[in-house]
């Protein structure tokens, strides 16, 4: 939990009361969910997305142009029904959120690392070093074939 909060004490065990904690350290909400599975509560009369109020109730509150994105990847976090504020990251409103483009071998595509090519069904975006690493596969394999190596 944070340890800047100004609210409440009895605010704070209302809450946690909601949740079961699992193994992971994720929050599982017990209550109503929407259709997309983000947890639904009545809160200060009004109907509220659960990991807002987490947030707000145990951080800060949050500005009108920001919303709330988990940080952790799929396999750790269970996502829309978590509502720990520990697997949360503040997204400002207009700022896209960057995932790392990779390639199948794993390298990080970005601007340094990226080749564009012409295909006959479009462009194509490929790694540089794999697209490298092919071509001297390619060349390998058709000198051994063209002298018997």
């Amino acid at each position: 939990m944070a340890k800047n909060c100004e609210h409440g004490l009895s605010e704070r065990n209302e809450l946690l009361a909601k949740i079961t904690e699992l193994p992971s350290g994720c929050w599982f909400f017990n209550g109503a969910k929407d259709k997309s599975g983000f947890g639904l509560m009545r809160w200060k009369g009004k109907v509220r997305l659960v990991h807002r109020v987490f947030w707000e109730s145990m951080c800060s509150p949050l500005d009108e142009g920001c919303s709330l994105t988990h940080r952790l990847p799929k396999g750790k976090c269970i996502g829309t029904s978590c509502c720990n504020p520990a697997h949360m990251r503040i997204r400002e409103k207009g700022k896209p959120q960057t995932k790392a483009r990779v390639c199948k071998r794993g390298h990080v595509i970005n601007q340094g690392n990226m080749i564009t090519e012409n295909r006959k069904n479009g462009v194509s975006v490929r790694c540089r070093i794999c697209r490298l690493e092919s071509g001297r596969i390619y060349k390998r394999e058709a000198r051994a074939k063209l002298y018997g190596n």
